[in-house]
């Protein structure tokens, strides 16, 4: 069997376009809509031989890449060049016609199939020989897509135990062509479905029975197909989902209507495919045994400011599909802090400290890893901080939702002193507290004063006589105002009458609340 898989051209919302703008210290800024802003830095640093550190390259909203705006283009080189060198600032962006005939296209694969099978539709054994049209020049992934990911998954979702598999790269006098939506792997979809069809008609079996009888059982995973050292499926449950697919689709009396129009001269088709690819690019070290040198990680960076906001410093790169929604809504479930009160910065490599970007799908699997990964120690090192104030284990210390909140969302959460009265407590304390020492609690009376914010520091610990200590475990009512102590702003107040003792001199970290909290 032959097949052919057709170039496909990107089509972007917005072509590519380039300014670079010399500085007077020597530096060199390209702002430039690149899915892998990091990558690009080097290419043109090392290409055009300007020193890393003197370029800086800004993506802003790219308008879309897919694949077509994560390689080094010869206009990328030229403009970064001549701005140097006419220390002029230097602009260039296709037309819609020429980014067809200019960038780099998808797909454009021959291959050439045969494959032994049992009557029942059992597939014995496949060969596969690709040809993988590269065009005039290699791009920058050109021949990964053909030998790596074509080949490695070109049985697909089946059982398919004997697989022998060529892959040669062809170079023409056409546009190359190079990574575009999940690069190799649809095209190694497209070999084993076709197949599947192929042994169904020439049996004059259902195609949904052949999928039955050749998928890869559930009690096999994590499985090895046709026996790979370097490819693993973790887990799937293919006949479960296509069970599913069948009966929502309503699949039996859709292919008797299928049989009816036929016979009055309508045809109408039904198609159907199960399809698995790799995700995420990762890790390292089985990417170097591949041949990819660019590393499997990802880098994520969050700084909490003084007002409290958070802001993540992300290595991927959106495309314009939600990336600065996405990874806030992870740093906030990890931070426990309101989504609206975290900003997300990408695609500039003066504010980034490193990245790899986006493609093969890996900016939740792998970026957005990094940015929960990185928040949970921001997490972990606020408990080591507050632990050491409250002179208490960091392992004692939780978090609860709402901890951190910027000043202002403090004031707003604040209700009116009219309304409401503050209640004291202390929310982390020693437990190895000497005898005759003990805490206590107290009201704070209407108009007496309001907070600047809903969370602030106040210590007031008290030394009760063992006479009266069990008159006094009971929250008093009347407060306690120390000039020592009391952490409220711009008040002096005396002390109650009913602290017999002197008031403790350490400070220990408590909080203030609304008493309907």
């Amino acid at each position: 069997m032959r097949l052919l898989n057709n170039r496909l051209i990107p089509t972007c919302l917005e072509t590519r376009a380039i300014l670079a703008e010399p500085g007077v210290d020597g530096r060199l800024t390209i702002y430039l809509p690149s899915q892998v802003p990091h990558m690009h830095r080097r290419w043109i640093a090392e290409t055009a031989g300007i020193p890393e550190h003197l370029l800086r390259l800004v993506a802003p909203d790219i308008g879309g890449g897919f694949g077509a705006k994560m390689h080094l283009y010869p206009e990328e080189l030229l403009c970064a060049y001549l701005a140097r060198e006419l220390k002029r600032p230097i602009k260039w962006w296709e037309s819609r016609s020429e980014s067809h005939q200019a960038t780099s296209h998808g797909r454009a694969h021959t291959e050439l199939i045969e494959a032994a099978f049992r009557d029942d539709g059992r597939i014995l054994g496949m060969k596969v020989e690709t040809l993988g049209n590269v065009g005039a020049y290699l791009s920058n992934m050109a021949s990964g897509g053909p030998t790596v990911n074509t080949v490695r998954y070109g049985t697909g979702t089946y059982k398919i135990e004997n697989f022998e598999a060529v892959s040669k790269v062809i170079v023409t006098n056409t546009v190359p062509v190079d990574a575009y939506r999940g690069y190799g792997r649809p095209e190694g979809a497209y070999i084993a479905e076709r197949t599947i069809e192929a042994v169904a008609r020439h049996l004059n079996l259902d195609p949904v029975a052949v999928r039955r009888i050749n998928f890869v059982p559930p009690s096999e995973f994590p499985y090895r197909p046709y026996g790979s050292r370097s490819v693993i499926y973790d887990s799937g449950d293919y006949q479960g989902c296509l069970d599913k697919a069948v009966t929502a689709f309503d699949y039996t009396s859709r292919r008797d209507g299928q049989q009816r129009l036929r016979s009055a001269g309508r045809y109408r088709g039904i198609g159907v495919a199960a399809y698995t690819e790799m995700c995420g690019m990762a890790p390292s070290r089985r990417l170097a045994a591949s041949g990819f040198d660019r590393g499997g990680w990802e880098s994520a960076r969050v700084a909490i400011d003084s007002s409290g906001r958070a802001t993540v410093y992300s290595g991927s790169m959106s495309q314009g599909h939600g990336h600065a929604t996405v990874l806030a809504q992870i740093a906030a479930d990890a931070l426990q802090m309101p989504v609206e009160n975290i900003d997300v910065v990408q695609g500039d490599t003066k504010q980034v400290q490193a990245g790899h970007g986006t493609f093969n799908s890996r900016s939740m699997p792998v970026g957005g890893s990094s940015v929960k990964v990185c928040a949970g120690r921001i997490v972990e090192k606020a408990k080591k901080i507050a632990a050491e104030m409250m002179e208490v284990a960091a392992e004692a210390s939780r978090t609860r939702a709402a901890a951190l909140l910027s000043r202002e969302q403090r004031l707003r959460r604040c209700p009116s002193p009219k309304s409401r009265e503050w209640r004291i407590w202390v929310t982390s304390c020693r437990t190895d507290w000497s005898p005759g020492w003990t805490r206590r609690s107290s009201t704070i009376p209407l108009g007496w004063e309001r907070p600047r914010a809903c969370t602030w520091l106040m210590s007031r610990w008290t030394r009760i006589p063992r006479r009266s200590r069990s008159s006094t475990m009971s929250p008093s009512t009347t407060p306690v105002r120390s000039s020592t102590h009391c952490s409220l702003p711009g008040k002096s107040t005396e002390a109650s009458p009913r602290a017999s003792g002197r008031l403790c001199m350490r400070r220990y970290a408590t909080t203030a609340r609304p008493a309907s909290c």
